[in-house]
C-alpha cells in the first residue's frame, strides 16, 4: 500500500486563516472558512426538510453477525454516531447478496436480518433523542462488493463485469458475472430496499462507488452483451435497480446515490476517466486509416479490409474473410491451411509454416532482420524498420497507439505530467501522454489507454438521468480520495513505495465537485467527500465549500470516528478539538484489510488492543 505523505505538519498550524495561506502557498485550491456557522444551516431535499447541513459517511465496520444483522458491536456504534448529531447518517456498505460481501462480518440485509436492520433504526433514532437532537435522516447503503467478494469461509471470490488488466494482477483474477446474474441482481436490490422500509430506513442507497461491482458496470466499455459497451448499456444496471427499489417500493422510500466522479483508473477500465486520445481519427501519415484495437474512434480500415478489431462493438468482418480475431467473443476459425494462433485461442497454436510473433504467444518469434519486431510482446520493443507505418497496438513510444512513420520523435511516458499556464498542482489543467502497455508502471493492459485525467461529461449524463428518476441526493467520491487522476492514480494504492499526498488528491476531487454542482440542477443536493484528510481544518474546508457553494452539504467519515464530539462542537459554534482529530496514519484502513472490526486505534481504546494484537501476530479472536 502506498504510503500518505503530507506536504507540511497540520498539527502545526493554530488557525483557519493560516492554514488557507499554506494550502495557497503549496499550491492547492481549496475553500476554506473560519465561520463554521454555515454548517448548522438547514435545507430541503426532495419534499423532506433535514436540520444541519451535515452527514456521517458509510463507514464500514466488520462487525456483523455471521448471518449479516448488525451485532452488539455494531448498534454501539450506531448509538455513538448518532448522537453526534448531523442531519444525514448513512448505514455502512450492506450487501444484497452473500456472494456480494467483502468478508463474513459485512451487513448483509435479507429476510432473516431484517428484525436486526429494525433494531439498528430504532436504536439510532432513541439515542438521537437522548443526547437531544432530532432523529437523522437514515440512509443505508446497499452493494455488491464485487472484486473484494469472499466466500463463506472468509476466502477472496472476486466477481466482477470485466477483465481488467490494471486491476486484476493486484486484486486477483475474477469470475465475470453474466447478463442474467445481473438481471437478478436487480431484482434483490429491489428486495432489500423493501425491507430495509420495513424496517423503518428513511432512504437506500445505490452504492455506485469505488471498485464495486455496480459502479464498475458504468465503465464496462469492453464488456459485450446489455450490460457493456455503449452508454445506454453501461447505465442499464443502475437505472433498472432504481426501477426495481420503485416498483417494490413506490415512493414510500427514497432513493440516494453515492457515485464516483471519476476512478483515477484509465480509460477503458476507469470510470470519468479521458478516453485515448483519436491517433487515428484522419488519415495517418502514409494514408492508412486505423483501425486498430484502441482506437475510441473506431473508425473502419481501408474500404477492403472493414475493421472488425477489439473495440469495434459492431465487430464488423473482414469482407470475404472469417473472423477469429481477439475480440470476438464465439471466434470463428479459419481454414485448415491457417490455423488459428490469435490472441484468444487457449491452445495457442503456431500458423503452419509461418512464424508467428502475435500478440499471444507466450514464446514469441521473431521476424525476419528487415522487419524488427515492434509487437506488443516483445520486451525490447524495437520498431519496424524503414519507412513502415506502424500503429500497432502495444508500442509504448507511440501517442495512443497511433500511427507514426519510424524514426518519429516519441511521446513522453504515462505519468510525465505538463501542466497548463497558470494550472496549479491541484486543481489546474492538467495534459498527459497515454497510457500504453510498457509505459505504464502500475497496469499491463492490452490496449492503449486513456490519458490519466478526468473527463465527467458521462458522469453528469447519469446523474441528469437519475434526477429524472426523482433522485435528488448525490454523494460523490472516487475510488479513493488520496490519490490524484493522474500520473498512476488509484493504481499506486498497489505499490510499496508509492508516496502520496492526500491533501493533492482530495483537492482534485473538490475540484470536481464543484464542478459538477455547478452543472447540475439547482435542487440537487451533493455531499463533499474526503474532508477528513484536512485534520483539524476538515470543518473548515467543509464550512468553505458549503458557503462558496461547492457542494451543498459535508459528509465527515473519519473525523467522527476519531472523535465523538466532532459534529456537536460544530453545532455548538466551536471548533472541535484539534487534538482529536483524524491524523490520516490509516491504522482504521489497516483494521479493515486486515479483516478486523475497524475503527480508530489512536482515540479509542478498544481498536488499539486490536492494532497491538494484530502488530504482535498470531490469531485474533474478538
Amino acid at each position: 500500500m502506498a504510503t500518505v505523505r503530507f506536504p507540511f505538519d497540520l498539527s502545526q498550524i493554530r488557525t483557519a486563516e493560516e492554514f488557507r495561506e499554506k494550502t495557497a502557498q503549496a499550491g492547492y485550491r481549496i475553500p476554506v472558512s473560519a465561520d463554521l456557522g454555515v454548517l448548522g444551516r438547514s435545507f430541503s431535499a426532495g419534499g423532506r426538510s433535514f436540520g444541519n447541513s451535515m452527514a456521517v459517511q458509510p463507514l464500514e465496520g466488520l462487525d456483523a453477525d455471521e448471518n449479516g444483522a448488525p451485532s452488539s458491536l455494531t448498534l454501539a456504534r450506531y448509538e455513538k454516531l448518532a448522537a453526534q448529531g448531523a442531519g444525514i447518517l448513512w448505514v455502512e456498505a450492506t450487501a444484497v447478496c452473500p456472494e456480494g460481501r467483502d468478508s463474513t462480518r459485512q451487513l448483509w440485509l435479507h429476510e432473516g436480518s431484517r428484525e436486526g436492520f429494525r433494531q439498528l433504526a430504532q436504536t439510532i433514532d432513541a439515542s438521537a433523542a437522548k443526547a437531544g437532537y432530532p432523529a437523522p435522516y437514515k440512509v443505508i447503503q446497499l452493494t455488491h462488493s464485487g472484486r473484494c467478494s469472499k466466500d463463506r469461509a472468509g476466502n477472496p471470490a472476486p466477481l466482477a463485469a470485466f477483465e481488467s488488466p490494471c486491476l486484476d494482477p493486484v486484486m486477483g483474477r475474477p469470475q465475470i458475472v453474466t447478463d442474467e446474474y445481473l438481471d437478478q441482481l436487480q431484482v434483490k436490490v429491489g428486495e432489500a430496499a423493501a425491507f430495509a422500509m420495513e424496517a423503518g430506513f428513511d432512504a437506500v442507497e445505490l452504492k455506485l462507488c469505488h471498485q464495486y461491482l455496480f459502479k464498475e458496470l458504468l465503465c464496462a466499455y469492453t464488456r459485450p452483451g446489455r450490460y457493456g459497451g455503449s452508454m445506454e448499456n453501461r447505465f442499464r444496471f443502475a437505472l433498472g435497480a432504481v426501477d426495481q427499489i420503485r416498483t417494490r417500493t413506490g415512493n414510500r422510500i427514497d432513493v440516494v446515490v453515492r457515485l464516483n466522479a471519476y476512478d483515477g483508473i484509465p480509460w477503458p477500465y476507469g470510470w470519468g476517466m479521458a478516453a485515448a486520445p483519436s491517433a487515428g481519427a484522419g488519415p495517418a501519415a502514409g494514408g492508412v486509416t486505423s483501425s486498430w484495437q484502441g482506437n475510441p474512434k473506431m473508425q473502419p480500415s481501408l474500404q477492403a479490409q472493414r475493421s472488425n478489431w477489439q473495440g469495434n462493438p459492431d465487430r464488423q468482418e473482414f469482407l470475404s474473410a472469417e473472423t477469429n480475431w481477439q475480440g470476438n467473443p464465439a471466434p470463428l476459425n479459419v481454414s485448415d491451411s491457417e490455423k488459428s494462433s490469435w490472441q484468444g485461442n487457449p491452445d495457442r497454436q503456431q500458423l503452419i509454416g509461418t512464424q508467428t510473433n502475435w500478440q499471444g504467444n507466450p514464446a514469441p518469434f521473431t521476424v525476419s532482420e528487415a522487419e524488427k519486431s515492434s509487437w506488443q510482446g516483445n520486451p525490447g520493443l524495437d520498431r519496424i524498420a524503414g519507412s513502415t507505418q506502424t500503429n500497432w497496438q502495444g508500442n509504448p513510444v507511440l501517442p495512443g497507439g497511433g500511427n507514426v512513420r519510424a524514426g518519429a520523435s516519441a511521446a513522453p511516458a504515462s505519468g510525465a505530467m505538463t501542466e497548463a499556464a497558470g494550472a496549479s498542482a491541484s486543481g489546474g489543467a492538467m495534459t498527459e501522454a497515454a497510457c500504453t502497455p510498457s509505459s505504464c508502471a502500475a497496469c499491463s493492459a492490452d490496449t492503449a489507454c486513456g490519458p490519466m485525467q478526468t473527463d465527467l461529461t458521462e458522469v453528469k449524463e447519469l446523474m441528469r438521468q437519475l434526477y429524472r428518476r426523482g433522485i435528488r441526493i448525490f454523494n460523490l467520491t472516487t475510488t479513493s480520495p488520496r490519490f490524484l487522476p493522474s500520473g498512476n492514480g488509484y493504481l499506486d494504492n498497489f505499490s510499496e513505495t508509492a508516496q502520496v499526498d492526500p491533501l493533492a488528491g482530495t483537492a482534485a476531487l473538490l475540484q470536481a465537485t464543484r464542478e459538477i454542482r455547478q452543472a447540475m440542477p439547482a435542487d440537487i443536493r451533493i455531499v463533499g467527500t474526503g474532508l477528513s484528510w484536512f485534520g483539524p481544518f476538515s470543518a473548515n474546508v467543509a464550512a468553505g465549500g458549503v458557503r462558496e457553494g461547492w457542494f451543498d452539504i459535508a459528509g465527515f467519515g473519519r473525523s467522527v470516528m476519531a472523535d465523538d464530539g466532532f459534529i456537536p462542537a460544530i453545532l455548538q459554534g466551536r471548533q472541535p478539538d484539534p487534538a482529536r482529530s483524524c491524523i490520516g496514519c490509516d491504522s482504521c484502513f489497516r483494521l479493515f484489510f486486515e479483516d478486523l472490526p475497524t475503527g480508530c486505534p489512536m482515540q479509542h481504546q478498544a481498536y488499539r488492543d486490536l492494532m497491538q494484537r494484530l502488530q504482535q501476530g498470531g490469531n485474533i479472536i474478538y
